[in-house]
């Protein structure tokens, strides 16, 4: 069973672009060895994303301009969201509201990290914190902000502690391999077959 923190309240800073359609396309790609490479396809407008699928996940669920992926044994899921655009002069103050929002949004345990990313060629800024979730108990949360032209890509990774490992190797490979057609056309990047 899937574990899900409480649904956060929309804001101004943290609302999904609305007025969009959402979709994606699972597209088999190119083999590696014996393995077949999968790739997601998210189009939201003229927005276009993809990423390497990891393959310890499986396309879960596709919400309103959210998307959720799941592993198979069901410990830890990563979401992506494409959050609202900022105008420049306050990407800064909506990057610490959001980090209010989410600290206030998960009951926290111990020490909160904060970290840099890269996703698609643009820097966001990430925290990581472990809380305890009513019925559940301990989980490893991970949530990283990218701002874009498109608006703010937000991933987020909840995770069982005992396989952090697993979790986090499927997070940071989403978050390397995603791309954007934000500078032009959307570059697929193929594995050779000696990947």
């Amino acid at each position: 069973m899937v574990a899900a923190s409480a649904a956060a309240q929309p804001s101004a800073t943290n609302a999904p672009v609305q007025p969009q359609s959402f979709s994606v396309i699972v597209q088999p790609g190119e083999f590696v060895g014996a393995t077949q490479i999968t790739r997601d396809l998210i189009q939201c407008g003229t927005n276009q994303f993809s990423f390497v699928l990891p393959p310890e996940l499986s396309t879960d669920r596709l919400e309103p301009r959210s998307l959720r992926l799941i592993s198979g044994d069901g410990r830890f899921y990563v979401t992506f969201r494409l959050l609202g655009t900022e105008p420049a002069e306050s990407e800064a103050s909506a990057a610490e509201a959001r980090k209010a929002r989410a600290l206030g949004e998960h009951p926290h345990t111990g020490s909160v990290e904060e970290f840099p990313v890269t996703v698609a060629n643009r820097s966001g800024y990430g925290l990581a914190f472990r809380e305890r979730q009513t019925g559940i108990g301990e989980r490893l949360v991970r949530l990283a902000w990218v701002p874009c032209k498109a608006g703010t890509l937000e991933f987020t990774l909840n995770s069982d502690p005992k396989i952090v490992a697993t979790a986090l190797r499927a997070f940071e490979s989403l978050l390397l391999t995603f791309r954007s057609n934000e500078t032009g056309r959307l570059e697929v990047i193929r594995f050779s077959a000696e990947s």
